[in-house]
């Protein structure tokens, strides 16, 4: 098991956005039960705990293969089992999961601020802590996933990303799409990073492709279960994850999500 690592030294401030492109952000934490994990009781005190998570879906694991012989190729789907409980607000924005082997939540558009999502976060992971008594964590990780509508028409990615696309100078191309991906380490931590970028074909005629910007942080150490490692934590990796996000955008890309 690790020791603590110093911070993140935080030094850049960031704006806030009042048109925020967040259409999800989760927290996901890997810390195997060491109680008894039974559906009817999870389900019962869960229940108890999250009156204002209504909608209670049962989680299982499924295993996908594709088995291929002389006479023909067999998709083979196989249940693995029931692993866990999901719990939903009515509205469906807020989403609860409580598995054997990790607990995540998570914040669907239209995202709050980031202050109501921690808050939330690190209640239920206390909801999660008290009926599974994990012992260990064996990793952390934060992922907002960003959607931002470029404008119809012809466009120069140039103006919205830092390192979009660029096409051969000696032929004449349209592009068509763009997917590109980065996996980071921050020296002298435990935190990586994974950050996609990809452009979306626009969904109707008249409207603009949509610039995604997904990104992960995560740890790669082991730790105690407690609320103090974990807020640590959090603080380091939202700023890591605003450095990639503003990172990625030009002045024109912030300036309209302002």
């Amino acid at each position: 098991m690790s020791t603590a690592e110093p911070g993140i030294a935080k030094t850049e401030q960031f704006p806030h956005l009042s048109r925020a492109p967040i259409t999800e952000a989760v927290l996901e934490v890997r810390a195997r039960a060491e109680a008894p994990w039974e559906e009817g009781q999870l389900r019962e005190a869960l229940a108890l705990r999250l009156t204002e998570y209504p909608r209670i879906l049962n989680r299982r694991r499924m295993q996908q293969e594709m088995r291929i012989n002389p006479a023909k190729a067999e998709h083979v789907v196989s249940d693995l089992g029931w692993t866990g409980l999901e719990f939903q607000t009515s509205n469906g924005k807020q989403v609860a999961r409580f598995d054997r082997n990790a607990f995540s939540f998570a914040r669907l558009r239209p995202y709050q601020r980031w202050q109501k999502f921690e808050a939330e976060a690190l209640r239920l992971w206390g909801v999660h802590v008290a009926i599974a008594e994990p012992t260990e964590v064996q990793r952390i990780g934060l992922r907002f996933i960003n959607q931002i509508r470029l404008p119809a028409g012809r466009i120069d990615l140039d103006d919205y990303l830092v390192g979009g696309p660029h096409q051969p100078k000696t032929l004449a191309m349209n592009s068509h799409g763009f997917f590109h991906q980065d996996m980071l380490g921050v020296p002298g931590t435990e935190f990586r990073c994974n950050v996609i970028r990809t452009v979306q074909a626009p969904e109707s005629p008249g409207l603009g492709p949509t610039l995604v910007l997904d990104i992960d942080v995560f740890t790669v150490n082991s730790a105690v279960p407690n609320e103090a490692h974990l807020r640590e934590r959090l603080a380091d990796m939202r700023y890591l994850k605003n450095t990639l996000f503003f990172g990625s955008i030009t002045p024109k890309t912030k300036e309209f999500l302002l």
